[in-house]
């Protein structure tokens, strides 16, 4: 080969090496500013992530560590799509398109989505079993402090089956709370049942702000022995104990009850959990109006109906005792009614002078829907 061929060759070979240093020089240059592009970005990423982590637990209530664990995984997702690839790491990836850069991000924010939604799914499962023992502990706490129970559904609510209800429930087993208990026959004003009175030997002594209604099996137990959870058992008639009493004190002028009425109502539609509340109202009563609940409870949906045994009265507790000394009860039949019945301390004229009282009996059953009984 000719020697000028020969120096052409090594010239135009020396020109390529150093045109391929400049380039690589130029792109070193480029780099800079690129990767300062790029850790202020994957900066704001991170700082969006966190802000959406503390929204979601200070919001939403997410589990904290389950907000923690999906936000370390999509920061990882974002690294490899991103840091990767623009910071030369050894898990470079090839350079992608506008266009296909946009699908990476689209499913880099679904990778998420899903991510957070597994995780915080994963958490509720794991702690659940853990976290029922302390609600427990909690509503029993409240309870002890405030025995109000949780709300039952609201009239005109439909359950599963389709049925709706027709009268408004109370939103409390018991109430009004605002009504202070006072020594029995003590109260300073005219008002109904708030007194604790002294119980059977071995028994807790009952406070009839809470115990206006109770019940127990009408062919088990014969004294006694009435209760505010009933466990219903199919073919057994139930006593329900109505009690009112004016707890003001009998040298108190003025603090007679007069227009008192009483009504029982019970849901129309079948429930495992049936509530039987009474309620006994007055204008002249402070409060105007009291009520308390009994839950039947089976594990088959049931109604409660009246039962066909006769109802009734005591208007004397001197000589009402072991079913004796009570007489019929002929409006029992109106106190399921919307408006209830009259009932006072003497008769069914709504009057309860202070230091009187009333005791009413009646009978309820458990009726169990074909669908339960022959599934």
């Amino acid at each position: 080969m000719p020697r000028y061929r020969v120096r052409q060759i090594r010239s135009t070979g020396f020109a390529v090496h150093f045109a391929r240093r400049a380039v690589r020089q130029g792109s070193q240059l480029v780099a800079g500013p690129r990767r300062r592009r790029v850790a202020a970005t994957l900066a704001l990423s991170g700082f969006v992530v966190l802000l959406g982590g503390w929204l979601l637990v200070s919001r939403f209530g997410w589990p904290g560590h389950s907000v923690v664990v999906a936000a370390s995984l999509c920061w990882l997702a974002l690294l490899a799509v991103v840091g990767a690839r623009r910071l030369h790491t050894p898990a470079q990836l090839p350079v992608l398109s506008t266009a296909r850069l946009s699908t990476v991000c689209e499913a880099w924010v679904i990778t998420c989505v899903l991510v957070f939604t597994g995780v915080w799914a994963a958490s509720r499962a794991a702690v659940g079993p853990e976290s029922a023992p302390a609600g427990s502990r909690t509503a029993v706490a409240n309870a002890l402090s405030n025995p109000i129970a949780s709300a039952p559904p609201a009239a005109s609510a439909q359950n599963p089956s389709g049925c709706r209800e027709t009268q408004q429930a109370h939103e409390s087993d018991w109430g009004p709370a605002a009504n202070p208990l006072a020594p029995v026959a003590g109260a300073t004003v005219p008002t109904f049942n708030n007194a604790v009175m002294r119980g059977k030997p071995g028994e807790h002594d009952p406070d009839f702000r809470q115990e206006l209604v109770s019940a127990d099996p009408a062919d088990t137990i014969t004294d006694g022995g009435y209760s505010l959870h009933i466990r219903v058992q199919p073919n057994t008639v139930y006593r329900v104990r109505l009690f009112v009493f004016n707890n003001a004190s009998p040298n108190l002028s003025g603090a007679a009850i007069s227009e008192a009425r009483a009504r029982i109502t019970v849901p129309v539609c079948p429930a495992t959990d049936v509530r039987l509340t009474g309620t006994v109202a007055a204008p002249t009563a402070q409060p105007p109006e009291i009520w308390s609940t009994v839950h039947f409870t089976a594990d088959k949906p049931f109604k409660l109906v009246p039962a066909t045994r006769q109802a009734v009265v005591c208007f004397d507790r001197t000589h009402c005792a072991h079913g004796k000394g009570f007489t019929a009860f002929p409006a029992a039949s109106q106190l399921f009614s919307q408006h209830g019945a009259p009932l006072g301390s003497d008769g069914l004229d709504g009057l309860f002078p202070p230091a009187t009282s009333v005791d009413v009996i009646f009978y309820v059953t458990a009726v169990f829907t074909a669908e339960t009984t022959h599934p």
